[in-house]
């Protein structure tokens, strides 16, 4: 290890929002190919109902390479312009891949189409051939720009919760949104409780709604915080989360980052006014 004993210096620096120092290279380790990889599809009749089915999932202790959701929002948007098949009827879909070694798919596919249909799960089906497959994956990685369609912007909300909440998380999600009354789509990493209500915005000029989105936008990060989670899953804090931090640290743990900060960068030339307020927690 490069690292000193007891200091992980490449996670500090990785999750440092470039707030630490100015990378000028990185050494990476290639990683083999999985041998062989299947993709699955279910159907739902809620997103609540998927959310039980991911922790499921996870409860029996199987642990699949992917697992997915989009809503019938998304859903509905997205099939016509990639034309993989989705169910447009559906309320919701998981996108399930497993891999390994080829003799074993099937028996993950079975255990994991087992739990799926005693939690509501139906119409499964496995993508048949390499070219069915990267057609569901592009439907799924087209969701974000697509979302335009039904609204000229949105707000995206990265939360993560545990897996064991993301049904009741979903849940009050969607009574946050009703509550200030928008529209919400899903789209998020549901294998590791990665959150991404994206909220409508049908006219950005309207100043009224902007606030309900923003407010409703920090009750979402409020409530993953009180279940055990994170105000961000992979997008980072910057500016816009900076406000939330205390919600998720304590004034000594806050200190303690201004510290690290002051070692590394003294005169705050690196990336200011991110992650942390702009004055020094006391």
């Amino acid at each position: 290890a490069l690292d000193y004993p007891a200091y992980d210096l490449c996670g500090l620096l990785t999750g440092s929002e470039g707030m630490l120092a100015l990378m000028t290279s990185i050494t990476v380790r290639l990683v083999r190919n999985p041998p062989a990889i299947k993709t699955l599809l279910a159907v739902f009749d809620s997103v609540e109902q998927a959310g039980m089915g991911v922790s499921a999932i996870i409860a029996a202790g199987l642990v699949p390479a992917t697992m997915e959701m989009m809503d019938q929002k998304i859903i509905q948007i997205v099939e016509p312009f990639a034309h993989a098949g989705l169910p447009i009827e559906a309320q919701a879909i998981l996108i399930i891949d497993v891999d390994g070694y080829a003799a074993s798919l099937d028996q993950q596919i079975a255990e994991v189409s087992r739990i799926l249909l005693a939690h509501g799960g139906r119409d499964l089906r496995v993508a048949s051939s390499p070219e069915e497959r990267t057609q569901i994956w592009f439907a799924r990685k087209s969701a974000a720009g697509a979302i335009t369609r039904l609204a000229p912007s949105y707000y995206t909300v990265d939360i993560t919760v545990p897996r064991s909440l993301l049904t009741e998380t979903l849940f009050e999600v969607n009574q946050v949104c009703e509550k200030y009354g928008l529209r919400v789509g899903y789209v998020f990493h549901a294998g590791d409780g990665n959150l991404h209500p994206l909220i409508m915005i049908p006219d950005p000029e309207d100043s009224d709604l902007v606030e309900r989105v923003h407010s409703a936008g920090r009750e979402v990060v409020e409530l993953a915080v009180s279940k055990g989670g994170s105000l961000s899953g992979e997008h980072g804090v910057g500016i816009e989360k900076r406000q939330y931090m205390p919600l998720m640290f304590n004034e000594a743990e806050l200190a303690a980052m201004w510290d690290v900060k002051e070692v590394f960068d003294p005169q705050s030339l690196l990336n200011p006014g991110k992650s942390l307020s702009h004055q020094r927690y006391s």
